[in-house]
């Protein structure tokens, strides 16, 4: 797995931010989701959209590893 996530929080605390993560459940194991992409809503009354995980480096391209089922 690569290690973009940590070369992209180094460049970015000059910035006072860092890359945001959330946590996913599997299989009573804890671990760190792949990155989000946050999708916009188009209609205000319309449904809530998907949540997609990426199932690659938005920054490299490496493929994330297969998660257990």
């Amino acid at each position: 797995m690569c290690d973009c996530r940590t070369k992209v929080d180094a460049d970015l605390e000059s910035k006072n931010a860092r890359l945001a993560f959330g946590f996913t459940f599997d299989n009573a194991r804890m671990d760190l989701s792949p990155p989000l992409v946050w999708l916009e809503k188009i209609n205000p009354r319309g449904k809530k959209p998907p949540i997609l995980m990426a199932s690659h480096c938005p920054f490299c391209g490496d493929k994330f590893p297969e998660r257990s089922p």
